[in-house]
């Protein structure tokens, strides 16, 4: 992981999401919604991500469980408040 990872992604309308299919599944630090199961470089075992529910934030390179929104207005609501100071 890096020193310092980018901050949260900007808050956009619900409106202009009309595209990404709900339920929303996004990076827990910050809203990133291209989050994938790890490689076989990153460590990750064959057919394991089948099984497993961790993911990879390209754009911040968390690792761990993505978070589930069920609408595309709760993600948005989550991504105002990562912005908040």
């Amino acid at each position: 992981m890096s020193d310092r990872a980018p901050g949260p992604m900007p808050v956009v309308p619900a409106a202009d999401l009309d595209r990404v299919p709900e339920p929303v599944v996004a990076c827990p630090r910050c809203g990133y919604l291209g989050v994938r199961p790890a490689r076989g470089e990153e460590g990750a075992v064959p057919g394991a991500s089948d099984i497993m529910s961790e993911r990879i934030c390209p754009r911040c390179e968390h690792r761990g469980i993505p978070v589930e929104f069920r609408t595309r207005e709760e993600y948005v609501a989550f991504l105002g408040e990562l912005n908040e100071p």
